[in-house]
């Protein structure tokens, strides 16, 4: 640093230096440390607030090695380009900053830790998590994890948008890029909205944007509701608003009085007041649908997700 104090205690075998009045430079101008280090027989160290890159790592007890720095516990901030908003943040993680390899990489402390996402008001009970420097990007979960576990491991990402209700769900892997701000997640098992299992497809991601907007879901199985299962639509495109209201479209499955399966096209899935899923469809005269015997039905059809019989409003 340009002004730092110097203070050398011989006896304790150890140094320490401390900013006065500007940050000290390290790593070849590289890290800025708003804060003091102290060199002794077993390295160098220190405290303060560690400025890299768009980054900031703040700690009681730094460690700084040869090419990477951190600390056993740390608060760790990256910066948005959008004036005095972060990106992400988090507090309480073991943390270490590569600065040849270009990564960091952060475990969490203890139960109950998690990351800040202040764009898209959300947050993510996390294990661990790696910021990719060169990539912009930081990544939770891993590749391998498998979605079709009951118990899946994986990040738990919940709204914090006042009108989601605190919506949650777990991803086995997610990426969040620092360019568009944009969570997307994989490996998503379910959605639990309302009374409805929401279930992605195996390829599906899952896009938050800022102020919590989830983007559609497509080729999505609905299952209502989560107690009886009586009801099953698949090929849903599906609308996500919250924990308790979701809307979209898609297909029913069913078996006519002839044993004749057919595809009901239902034009609107949602949730009515009681928070329970309904949907309506319309079955047209083409598709030779049989209530009984010689009798031919077309016309409207009603699902409530508490009642395993349709409900037929039409002409036969």
């Amino acid at each position: 640093g340009k002004e730092t104090s110097i203070n050398w205690r011989p006896k304790k075998d150890e140094m320490s230096v401390s900013m006065t009045t500007t940050p000290i430079d390290v790593y070849n101008k590289q890290v800025s440390l708003n804060g003091n280090l102290l060199l002794a027989s077993k390295g160098l160290g220190g405290n303060g607030d560690a400025k890299f890159d768009a980054s900031n790592l703040e700690a009681k007890n730094f460690w700084f090695k040869q090419d990477a720095y951190g600390s056993d516990t740390a608060d760790f901030k990256l910066k948005s380009d959008i004036e005095s908003v972060l990106a992400i943040q988090t507090k309480n993680v073991n943390a270490k900053i590569d600065l040849v390899n270009r990564f960091g990489n952060f475990i969490s402390n203890g139960k109950g830790s998690y990351v800040s996402f202040p764009l898209n008001q959300y947050i993510c009970y996390i294990a661990q998590f790696k910021w990719f420097i060169d990539k912009n990007e930081v990544e939770f979960g891993d590749e391998n994890v498998d979605k079709t576990k009951v118990n899946i491991e994986g990040s738990d990402f919940v709204s914090t948008n006042a009108f989601q209700d605190s919506l949650r769900w777990n991803a086995g892997l997610a990426r969040y890029n620092l360019n568009d701000y944009l969570i997307k997640a994989r490996k998503v098992k379910e959605i639990l909205v309302a009374d409805a299992s929401i279930q992605p497809n195996d390829t599906a991601t899952i896009v938050i944007e800022k102020e919590a907007y989830m983007r559609p879901l497509y080729q999505t199985k609905v299952i209502a509701n989560t107690v009886s299962k009586y009801h099953t639509i698949t090929s849903a495109t599906i609308q996500i608003k919250g924990r308790k209201e979701y809307e979209g479209t898609g297909q029913y499955a069913y078996n006519d009085h002839a044993g004749t399966p057919h595809l009901i096209s239902l034009e609107r899935i949602g949730v009515d007041t009681a928070k329970q899923t309904y949907a309506n469809g319309n079955i047209p005269e083409t598709e030779n649908f049989q209530l009984s015997t010689n009798i031919q039905y077309k016309g409207r059809v009603q699902i409530n997700a508490s009642n395993p019989l349709l409900n037929f409003d039409g002409a036969n």
